[in-house]
């Protein structure tokens, strides 16, 4: 297991505890693991190294900074999930992301089923776009807003896991869609 593998899995899980227990994933976590990935990805490969490091921060950083600027996400996962770009590189880092995002919508799914929320906002979906294809259509009214909030560095933390795991084993990851 490279050493940049190994910082990932630290960091996200130490990450995720945090995230857990406050809510806040701390910037004394977060920036450190920047130029750590930074540092690695020089010596394990060189400027070849280094850039490989700063495009997986680049690709991984700038998707959820366009959703913390739309206010849907936290900037420590934001910053988090640059950190492990930048650990893993590129394409591991893309790879890490999306299988985040596809556990945290999971996990989001599963709340919103649980508290019985799922169903009504399917279905406001499904008659707003039907009322943009059929224009007699009336969309049915909105559900009640929520302002929930999930841990997403949990998120993180298991699309972290399963792209490691699967990189070692030389598997596809959920998301293996990059190399």
């Amino acid at each position: 297991m490279a050493l940049s593998h190994i910082a990932a899995i630290v960091l996200v899980t130490i990450a995720a505890f945090f995230d857990i227990r406050s809510h806040r994933i701390p910037n004394l976590l977060t920036y450190p693991a920047w130029a750590l990935g930074l540092a690695l990805g020089y010596a394990a490969g060189g400027w070849n190294g280094a850039v490989n490091s700063m495009i997986g921060f680049a690709v991984t950083f700038v998707p959820l900074f366009l959703m913390f600027m739309g206010g849907s996400i936290g900037g420590g996962d934001v910053k988090l999930m640059g950190g492990v770009g930048a650990l893993l590189g590129f394409p591991a880092g893309l790879n890490a992301l999306i299988s985040a995002i596809l556990v945290g919508g999971f996990f989001a799914a599963l709340i919103l089923l649980w508290q019985g929320r799922l169903i009504p906002i399917l279905k406001y979906a499904a008659s707003t776009v039907w009322s943009k294809v059929y224009r007699v259509h009336v969309p049915v009214d909105a559900p009640a807003e929520h302002k929930d909030s999930f841990p997403f560095g949990v998120a993180i933390a298991l699309g972290t896991y399963l792209t490691v795991i699967s990189i070692l084993t030389g598997s596809a990851s959920p998301a293996n869609l990059f190399g």
